[in-house]
């Protein structure tokens, strides 16, 4: 076995939750499952089938169509060819917000299901993996990646594919679990992130350094939030973790919908990013 991230071959057992072990890189920390070359199953991505029935308000948040309208207006100044393409698009909510915003905007999904919800939204979207499709050298100006380098079994391969397919200056977005985080180091074993869709787990040292070794610069890394749901289990016996998710976006529009609550979680996140305890990697970086 090699690291996914340095190619290095000397780990050491970080833990082991059922049938997963995971084991940390001794060169670049990277923290992966061992044996993950036969791991990436699509069956662990059926769930999307339950959602097909969805309307498109229960499928997409307000809450995250206003951080992602967000982010695409710090990255309007990029915008030259009006290309943009979302990798991992899941059930398209990005590009959806993107197309809304006039970018050329499109996705690739893995996916079965999730690439079947995005066609029935009228989403442009290609079900395959990044390294089968032909797309040409310096095509886009933005390509983002959210929560997807945590289920690859070649992490590298794709930022270097990302890189080669941004135009020079190009900027690539991406977000990741944060294997470093207050919750993880809380709950161990009992982290909800810890699960067999997630193949590889990045710090903030690892993540930077392959950016880096992948060329790109960064220009701006965060590392913030924490799921409420998910703390509260470390003051929970049975450790819990039904509906965590469903539970986690009521939290987050309470407290999109109060200012002071609001105050407050932006002085949580500013003590996340100082401290690197935040459960997500936020990260921004351009082509070099």
């Amino acid at each position: 076995m090699i690291c996914l991230a340095c190619k290095n071959k000397n780990f050491k057992l970080v833990l082991i939750k059922r049938n997963l072990t995971l084991v940390k890189c001794m060169k670049c920390d990277l923290v992966q499952v061992e044996g993950l070359e036969n791991r990436f199953d699509l069956k662990h991505y059926e769930y999307y089938k339950d959602r097909i029935a969805l309307h498109k308000n229960e499928l997409y948040s307000d809450i995250t169509e206003s951080r992602y309208i967000s982010l695409l207006k710090k990255l309007e100044k990029y915008r030259e060819s009006n290309r943009l393409l979302d990798i991992g698009c899941g059930e398209g909510h990005f590009i959806s917000v993107a197309n809304k915003m006039k970018w050329q905007a499109m996705g690739i999904e893995k996916a079965p299901y999730a690439a079947q919800i995005c066609k029935k939204l009228d989403i442009d979207v290609i079900c395959d993996d990044l390294s089968a499709i032909n797309i040409s050298s310096d095509y886009y100006d933005i390509i983002t990646m959210f929560e997807v380098l945590e289920h690859l079994t070649q992490p590298r391969e794709y930022l270097l594919k990302a890189r080669d397919i941004l135009r020079k200056n190009g900027i690539l977005a991406l977000t990741t679990p944060n294997f470093n985080c207050i919750t993880r180091k809380l709950l161990n074993i009992n982290w909800s992130w810890i699960h067999e869709e997630h193949l590889s787990y990045f710090t903030p040292k690892t993540l930077f350094w392959l950016l880096k070794e992948c060329k790109f610069k960064i220009v701006n890394f965060d590392i913030k939030h924490i799921t409420l749901p998910e703390l509260a289990k470390v003051f929970s016996v049975t450790k819990k973790t039904n509906n965590i998710y469903k539970r986690n976006q009521e939290i987050r529009e309470m407290l999109e919908s109060n200012i002071f609550l609001g105050r407050m979680k932006s002085y949580a996140n500013k003590f996340l990013n100082v401290t690197r305890l935040g459960e997500v990697i936020e990260c921004v970086c351009e082509k070099i």
